[in-house]
């Protein structure tokens, strides 16, 4: 990810970046207690700066929306609203459609999880899977033994 992150990288203005902190923090908020910083403190905006700048068009306008939403039921900006009534609006939008934010949630855990920080936090090695490797679990291949021993369950056919 890019450390020199320049204000003209992301066309938000400083209101509608203050609604993105916010909704970061509902994505993923921090857990003090276990080290895990929250999605805002990873830096998801150089993210999208750096993978998915075609996305900002959208995303402001779901910020924007948000933001009327929590302006026309408590008369304030949706960043100043409760934690209660930050769900409330959320859930209503996310009612009307469901696919309101997902694309902001999957880009900001992707970017979570390649945070140095929560890789540590969570037990594992801050590096790339590969060339080092993980260990990977194989598992219990008895237990598909009924499903070989049951033979095929389709019609095979002459082609």
């Amino acid at each position: 990810m890019s450390e020199t992150l320049i204000s003209s990288d992301f066309p938000l203005s400083p209101a509608m970046r203050r609604t993105l902190d916010t909704v970061l923090e509902i994505i993923v908020p921090a857990d003090p207690e276990r080290g895990l910083p929250s999605a805002r403190d990873v830096n998801v905006v150089a993210y999208l700066a750096e993978h998915s700048a075609g996305y900002w068009g959208e995303l402001e306008r779901q910020l924007q929306l948000l933001d009327a939403s929590a302006r026309r039921q408590f008369a304030v900006p949706f960043a100043e609203l409760t934690p209660d009534e930050r769900m409330r609006v959320a859930h209503q939008l996310r009612s009307a459609d469901p696919t309101f934010l997902r694309r902001l949630a999957l880009e900001a855990i992707t970017c979570y999880y390649q945070d140095d920080r929560v890789m540590l936090a969570i037990g594992l090695e801050p590096r790339p899977p590969a060339p080092k490797g993980h260990e990977a679990y194989t598992g219990d291949f008895s237990l598909v033994n009924p499903v070989v021993a049951r033979g095929s369950i389709w019609r095979r056919t002459d082609n």
